[in-house]
This record gives C-alpha cells, structure tokens and sequence, in this order.
C-alpha cells in the first residue's frame, strides 16, 4: 500500500488500519477546494515516504460512519499516528488546515508525520 494514495471506506478501514504500522488518513469531500488542491501533494508524499507511511483518503459524505468516529468536523483533517484512534485531542492532529497553500502544507506535513 505504500507508494500511493488509497480509497478507504466504512468498510475497509479497520482493515487497513491493522495491516499498516503507520497510516495517515485524508479525510475529504469531492466539493471540498482545499482537498482537491492537497490531492497531489499527497500523492507526491505517498511516494516519497514509501514503506515508512502508507497514505489512504475517505470520502467523509460516502463513509460516514468512519468520519464520525474519529470526530471529523471539518475537511481537509489528517491525523497521523501508528494506530489512529479517537482521542480528546483530536484536533491537535490535524496536520493541515482549510485554506493553507499547497506548498505550505507540504512543507508541515514533511516536517510533521511522525515515523
């Protein structure tokens, strides 16, 4: 799975959370501008941390179900961490905010994504 972004759903998640030792997740929206615009800086990344990240993204509007358990209240969100997980600081792992530039948003996510 490393080396590129995935499709996860409501029902492949738990899955591909046990089969990867550290997973970051693109929780998005097709009408969301600021998700389409992080989409290929994602890609980039999914490739150039092969085999020490592995990347998927979740339609939040077709899996519900996933995006209310982890308390996804605004799009893009991407938690990092070994084994994601709902927790009260949810909001402090978020690694991208709506509206930041493409380039910045690489640049914190490089610097970010704990290994």
């Amino acid at each position: 799975m490393a080396g590129k972004l995935v499709e996860v759903t409501d029902n492949t998640f738990d899955a591909v959370v046990k089969e990867n030792k550290v997973l970051l997740v693109d929780f998005w929206a097709p009408w969301c501008g600021p998700c389409r615009r992080l989409n290929p800086i994602l890609e980039e990344l999914s490739g150039e941390m092969a085999g020490k990240v592995s990347f998927v993204k979740l339609n939040t509007d077709e899996n519900v179900n996933t995006a209310t358990r982890f308390g996804i209240m605004s799009i893009p969100t991407m938690p990092s961490a070994p084994t994601p997980r709902r927790t009260s600081s949810q909001a402090s792992a978020a690694i991208c905010s709506r509206g930041a530039a493409p380039h910045s948003s690489r640049s914190h996510l490089s610097r970010n994504v704990a290994f």
